[in-house]
């Protein structure tokens, strides 16, 4: 089954849509809005239980593509036991991806913005340190973490800029920016849409002006793998693809 078929599946499964009502809003960055969906304990629920069922999949053998970018971005960094840092952590459960297809020797902690799904992810993994926090203020001291890694979200946070900063600022050798859907040679487009049932912003970003952004700030691409799409996207805004970025500083 195609990754859309998956979505729609849950979706039907779940009772309501995993993604709907889309409404594509163009190159101006919308103002920033109070009540973002990904507060929602509904919408945590819901997403930790689609991630509950890649989880078993995984641990069949059958790990998802997205799954496996990821891993050959982190072991193409050479570090057998690095400090990691997940920002956009979620309900936490890349922590045991990382594990199971990395290195159980890495050392994970998590934040996130959304108090609902970081009550999720201290239920499932107590022994985890999850933090509340957010990507364009992080809190943590500079080079904290050897390595940071933006995991799924970088789409979510309307200021790429200061994410990408605050990535650079807390990671001592490298940073990820894991599944970023790009456009080639079109500006940024944002839009709405709902997420469960709640409405979200989402950023497809200028695949030219987020490697010049990651320059700007330091960083040096060192691999760029190929991740799962995002099927409503390219209906949207048109062609996009989907990257998995391993950077040096």
């Amino acid at each position: 089954m195609g990754l859309g078929g998956m979505v729609r599946r849950l979706g039907r499964y779940l009772g309501v849509p995993a993604s709907s009502r889309f409404r594509l809003l163009g190159p101006d960055r919308p103002p920033a809005t109070p009540g973002d969906g990904w507060d929602s304990p509904r919408v945590a629920q819901r997403q930790d239980a689609a991630w509950r069922s890649l989880l078993d999949q995984m641990r069949a053998g059958h790990p998802r593509n997205d799954m496996l970018a990821l891993r050959d971005a982190l072991l193409a960094s050479g570090l057998r036991a690095p400090s990691l840092l997940e920002v956009g952590c979620g309900s936490g459960y890349y922590s045991e991806i990382l594990s199971h297809l990395v290195s159980p020797m890495l050392r994970y902690a998590g934040v996130d913005r959304s108090a609902a799904m970081l009550n999720l992810a201290r239920q499932h993994y107590p022994s985890i340190p999850f933090v509340r926090g957010d990507a364009v203020r992080l809190p943590f001291a500079a080079r904290a973490f050897d390595i940071v890694l933006n995991g799924n979200a970088l789409m979510h946070i309307l200021d790429t800029d200061a994410a990408v900063a605050e990535s650079v600022r807390v990671a001592r050798t490298w940073c990820v920016f894991h599944t970023v859907p790009t456009l080639e040679g079109r500006p940024d487009q944002y839009l709405k849409k709902s997420v469960y049932g709640e409405a979200v912003t989402e950023v497809v970003l200028d695949q030219a002006r987020l490697e010049g952004l990651f320059g700007r700030h330091g960083l040096t691409i060192r691999a760029r793998y190929p991740s799962i799409p995002h099927p409503y996207l390219d209906p949207l805004v048109g062609k996009t693809r989907t990257w998995t970025y391993l950077c040096g500083n």
